[in-house]
């Protein structure tokens, strides 16, 4: 029944569906615990993550995983024979479960606490023989999200080193994914020609044979892999992306419009060729494209007193807005295009001195202040306020310019010196200490010349909003899943030999046993042992249900059960010194019939000469 809700959700995307067959699972625990089936438990436990983590409620699917982890902990104690290959799948889940706290976290924005479940997720890997290779991935991503920390930190400097260091560290996991690609594609290459023997001798014997191959983990990974480096190349992109940001809004701070803008200009170029890799791209990179080129249209309006260019980022602002999920980012990007209306507004009184420009002017930084207020912004509305009051400053003095009596133009003059006092005070309270001493500046020189000191394009050139990254949601790793889930669906035999020892004289009995245990649900069939004697040996006992072959191990269609386990033991006997390697591969048949085989870890047998006393003493022969 759940599979059938699973494929329900996939084609309506219905939650309602994925909670049905979430339910289904967490009852098929129960029974599966009561009966000390722990590894069904943890494939199950597993299942629910991966639905909780669709639902993207990161945090119940970080304790499923957690819960499989500790379920593929007790299924080693219970079954020996698979202790290393649950213990590495434990391993695994409690990896993923880190996995989606910090993607709890990333959502949330708290990237310095993300970075630290990212780290985490890298040494467990690291301490994993098939997964190892992943490591470097989530070192980057750690690397990143203490970028992103910094640069919401106004500390651009530090983030664009951070940055540097993620895109060396994507490259390095590029490298790394690549190398294991290309183990995965060779292996499928030798496997090929074996299924179709495999396929060929079923054939022969008029057995049946299932149709088709079906997905191993082997394919599984591969597609994965695949997707991990392509997403990687465009991380790898975002990263160059995001220290163009960072420098243009170093460029931006030390007052170099023009680098700056170009900077912003480079920065969107970037962020645009990653938008158009996909639609998930689009949707989560297009915001950052807009705020770059309205950056770029702001910083280059600031270098040449443009009030179009004010204009065309005004309405690039209100473009990332829209594209925006979040409710608070979308207020302050909101405020950000009235504040460039102002600014498109002030610019054009400068030059026609319509009372209506600047009443229009002072519209817009009232709304921009409110808007910075909602958002939790309190430093960009009094940065807001400083401006208007700058605006009304101008706007008296202009007025004082042009009175011819003498106590009315004081009277102006006043008014003007009093709203520079409190713009001085505002922009000191938004952190904005130089931009106050600059206002206090010209408040000297207007007491001292009754007379504006400075023209408001002068004001204006110095008078935008710094840009912050906090407006937008930097990109989660949305590729990276768990694989090998399925292969426990069918059976999956596993294997292990066990050696009497390692070194061996000549003629001297090898006892020799391999494990056959059945990990996964479905029930397998033993075709062959290959390869399990190698050249110079002789086999002197084996088991009276198989026969020996040419080397091989005729298992006779050998029946094994879910989590079940069969010990074949034989007796070798070495005709010859050397060092030799046991490469076995087992051959079976899944639930469908369909061929499979694993190969376990190889062993090496050395065979040394038989001792002098040994050839002197000569055979024993029995008393009569």
């Amino acid at each position: 029944m759940s599979w059938i809700l699973t494929h329900l959700y996939d084609a309506t995307k219905d939650p309602e569906h994925l909670r049905g067959a979430i339910e289904i699972w967490r009852k098929s625990i129960d029974s599966a615990t009561e009966k000390e089936m722990f590894s069904r438990a943890a494939e199950l436990h597993w299942n629910i993550a991966n639905a909780l983590d669709l639902l993207e409620e990161h945090l119940g699917a970080a304790e499923n995983f957690d819960l499989a982890s500790e379920s593929y902990l007790r299924a080693a104690e219970k079954i020996p024979q698979l202790k290393d290959f649950y213990r590495e799948y434990a391993s695994y889940m409690r990896a993923w479960g880190e996995f989606e706290r910090a993607m709890q976290l990333h959502a949330e924005k708290r990237y310095l606490q993300a970075k630290v479940h990212y780290e985490n997720i890298a040494g467990i890997l690291r301490s994993t023989a098939r997964w190892s290779y992943l490591a470097p991935n989530y070192l980057a991503w750690a690397r990143l999200e203490e970028a992103e920390d910094l640069s919401r930190k106004e500390d651009s400097v530090k983030a664009v080193e951070l940055f540097r260091e993620a895109l060396n560290l994507f490259e390095e996991a590029k490298g790394a994914m690549e190398s294991r690609l290309e183990a995965i594609r060779a292996r499928e290459r030798e496997s090929v020609d074996l299924l179709q023997r495999m396929t060929e001798l079923l054939e022969e014997e008029g057995g049946p044979a299932g149709a088709g191959q079906g997905r191993t983990q082997d394919e599984e990974e591969k597609e994965l892999l695949i997707r991990l480096i392509q997403a990687s190349e465009l991380r790898r992109d975002y990263c160059l992306g995001r220290i163009a940001l960072e420098e243009a809004i170093t460029l931006d701070q030390k007052g170099d419009k023009p680098a700056s803008s170009r900077s912003y200009g480079a920065a969107a170029e970037i962020f645009e060729g990653i938008a158009g890799a996909s639609e998930e791209a689009q949707k989560e990179i297009q915001p950052l494209v807009c705020l770059c080129r309205a950056w770029q249209n702001m910083t280059q309006a600031e270098a040449e007193a443009s009030p179009e260019k004010y204009l065309e980022a005004s309405q690039l602002f209100e473009k990332g807005k829209d594209q925006c999920t979040d409710e608070k980012s979308r207020r302050l990007i909101q405020g950000h295009s009235h504040f460039c209306k102002a600014l498109e507004a002030g610019t054009r009184f400068e030059e026609a001195r319509d009372p209506e420009l600047y009443s229009e002017a002072i519209r817009h930084l009232e709304s921009a202040a409110s808007l910075y207020v909602r958002a939790g912004f309190t430093g960009a509305s009094e940065y807001a306020k400083a401006t208007q009051r700058l605006f009304d400053a101008y706007l008296y003095m202009d007025r004082a310019g042009k009175e011819t009596d003498p106590q009315d133009k004081a009277r102006l003059c006043l008014m003007a010196e009093r709203l520079l006092e409190s713009s001085a005070e505002s922009y000191r309270a938004a952190n904005y200490p130089e931009k106050g001493r600059e206002v206090e500046r010209l408040l000297g020189r207007v007491r001292g010349e009754r007379e504006m000191a400075a023209s408001l394009i002068e004001v204006l050139q110095t008078t935008t909003i710094a840009p912050s990254t906090e407006v937008f949601q930097a990109p989660a790793p949305s590729n990276d899943k768990p694989v090998g889930l399925e292969r426990f669906e069918d059976a999956d035999v596993q294997a292990s030999l066990v050696l009497g020892g390692s070194e061996f004289k000549v003629n001297e009995d090898v006892y020799l046993e391999i494990e056959l245990t059945n990990a996964g649900n479905g029930l397998a069939q033993l075709l062959k042992v290959e390869e399990l004697v190698p050249e110079g040996f002789k086999v002197s006992r084996a088991p009276a249900n198989c026969r020996v072959e040419d080397g091989h191990l005729n298992m006779k269609r050998m029946p094994i059960s879910p989590l079940m386990t069969e010990e074949v033991k034989l007796v070798l006997k070495p005709l010859e010194k050397g060092v030799f390697q046991l490469k076995p591969r087992v051959l079976y048949l899944d639930g469908a019939g369909r061929p499979r085989f694993y190969e376990p870890e190889p062993a090496t047998i050395t065979v040394k000469e038989l001792g002098i006393s040994g050839w002197l003493r000569g055979p024993r022969s029995k008393k009569t």
